[in-house]
């Protein structure tokens, strides 16, 4: 098994003559077989230059990346089914990470978003955190991508990008070889921008909402299709002595407030949903919370 030799011998020494007639630095990787493995390295060349700026010398970085290549193959026995999940959801973007952050895979919709995000055109093979230039938010990523390095399952909800952020909900994965040896992640990720700013809207409606029930100059409640009483008026609870926690559901302040009306109340609470317009149910006694009786004037839309 060592024919290989001098055929590895040859391919070295041409690179360390290009490397004296050219100057440059090389990155290269190897693939030898030791027995009945294969073994990988990865190796920098670097001339090393004297004053007169002649090579006398090449210096080499080495490093064994078997696990990382055989983790790459691993994952690439399943390319053709993961190209073909990633493809098929446009709006959610799919990669994939090796456990030195490199991408394995990743589809067009989240080679879209680098673009618009980052300005980005990533490439397989180059690592995530490198397209990535705000340092905070670097951090960041890093530390969801460590956690799912370590084996955990989870979402995150976050801002992203320069200048226009989006916000995106992220579902981190670890990928596990057949011994159960972390050997990369996916990240199934969508942009939840437009739904978190309608939901802000909503909010802010409801915000509006509550604050024009509470400050209206008479009294006023808004109430649930179940009957639960959601917000009274200030002004309300001032004349009633009633608060909302007394008044929980409008069959409860029926039951408080009216006495011999209290059946006729009823029916119209009951026909409410049915109405289309607003509608003038008529005057009513209605008992406060210190005994005294009111006569009030009640209308519903």
């Amino acid at each position: 098994g060592l024919g290989h030799i001098p055929d590895f011998m040859k391919l070295w020494m041409e690179r360390v003559d290009r490397i004296f007639k050219e100057k440059e630095i090389l990155h290269v990787e190897d693939a030898v077989p030791v027995g009945n493995t294969m073994t990988y390295s990865e190796s920098v060349i670097s001339p090393l230059v004297d004053l007169n700026g002649e090579v006398f010398a090449a210096a080499v970085v080495y490093r064994d990346i078997t696990h990382r290549k055989l983790a790459e193959q691993e994952i690439n026995q399943y390319s053709a089914l993961l190209q073909t999940i990633m493809q098929s959801p446009h709006k959610i973007n799919i990669y994939c990470l090796d456990s030195e952050y490199r991408y394995l895979f990743f589809n067009d919709a989240h080679r879209n978003t680098m673009k618009l995000t980052w300005d980005a055109q990533i490439e397989t093979g180059k690592s995530y955190l490198n397209y990535i230039k705000d340092s905070f938010q670097k951090k960041y990523i890093k530390k969801m991508f460590d956690m799912a390095l370590s084996g955990e399952n989870f979402t995150d909800v976050n801002e992203f990008g320069k200048q226009n952020k989006n916000t995106f909900e992220r579902v981190h994965s670890p990928i596990l070889d057949k011994n159960n040896r972390i050997i990369g992640l996916t990240v199934f990720s969508t942009d939840i921008t437009e739904r978190m700013k309608a939901q802000e809207a909503l909010e802010e409606s409801e915000f509006r909402l509550r604050k024009a029930v509470l400050d209206a100059p008479f009294p006023m409640m808004l109430h649930a299709e179940d009957g639960e009483v959601l917000i009274i008026s200030k002004i309300w609870s001032d004349i009633t002595g009633y608060e909302t926690d007394d008044i929980p559901t409008i069959f409860e302040w029926a039951r408080l407030a009216y006495d011999e009306d209290l059946r006729l109340a009823q029916d119209i609470i009951k026909d409410i949903y049915s109405i289309t317009s607003k509608v003038n149910e008529g005057e009513f006694a209605i008992n406060t919370a210190s005994g005294e009786k009111r006569i009030w004037e009640f209308s519903s839309a």
